[in-house]
């Protein structure tokens, strides 16, 4: 167990009432108290995720601390409680890692209900800082010979998201497809639809810019953009028409 990072730390905080951020100074978490296993990050890479900006829309209570919101992160361990190694994590080790305030939102699946217990006891810290909690049951190691470039695996988890969100969509093979929504994860979906054979693939988007360009690689026909995504312009462009399935955050 390296010795912890003690002092202040810059992070980011959203200002209550609108989409912007102000950098601010904070404690760096401390572990004392913690469960065996919970570990200091430094933060390195990040990406936002539009859960993220609940915290200025819909706020909630793990959105009260440093760092908040922020949950894709790619850090570096640099303090472990209470042992040198814990599930295969060590301090120095590279990672994503989940903040503790996303790992005391709820999402324990497969989790000991024992442990869960014990990962409530972690002060609240998100990813928005230079310094956050996690625990190692929540971390997983980056390889050492990677040849990833560490800001790409900032995105493994909207991916993993996207891909479990594949496993309700039917066989698409020579089916026509629309996605609404172009960021991200609508780039990403974009690429799977192809590669899972669908005959079009349609980029919807409201902000024009966001169907210029990006995504003509993979979408046959790219650009459809209304203020409210409905299903006639889809039906316009694939000649045809057919419902549009929901899906977990787009629509197929």
């Amino acid at each position: 167990m390296a010795a912890a990072a003690s002092g202040k730390m810059r992070c980011a905080r959203f200002i209550s009432g609108t989409a912007a951020i102000e950098v601010v100074e904070a404690d760096v978490p401390s572990l004392e108290g913690t469960p065996e296993g919970t570990v200091l990050v430094k933060g390195l890479w990040g990406s936002i995720c539009g859960t993220d900006l609940l915290c200025v829309k819909q706020p909630r209570d793990i959105d009260d601390c440093p760092g908040a919101s922020f949950h894709e992160a790619v850090g570096q361990v640099v303090a472990m409680q209470g042992a040198e190694e814990h599930n295969g994590i060590r301090v120095g080790d590279r990672c994503l890692a989940l903040p503790s305030n996303y790992i005391i939102s709820g999402t324990y699946r497969g989790v000991d209900p024992e442990l869960a217990d014990k990962l409530k006891s972690i002060p609240l810290t998100g990813g928005l800082a230079q310094y956050f909690l996690s625990h190692s049951s929540h971390v997983f190691k980056i390889p050492e010979a990677t040849t990833v470039p560490l800001s790409h695996y900032a995105v493994a988890q909207p991916i993993g998201t996207v891909l479990w969100m594949l496993r309700k969509v039917p066989n698409l093979i020579g089916k026509h497809t629309a996605i609404v929504g172009q960021g991200p994860n609508g780039l990403v979906l974009t690429h799977l639809l192809s590669n899972l054979g669908a005959k079009t693939v349609i980029g919807i988007d409201k902000v024009p810019g966001n169907n210029t360009g990006r995504s003509t690689r993979d979408a046959e026909t790219n650009g459809c953009c209304t203020e409210i995504p409905t299903v006639s312009p889809v039906q316009e462009r694939t000649a045809q028409g057919g419902p549009l399935m929901p899906t977990d955050d787009q629509v197929v």
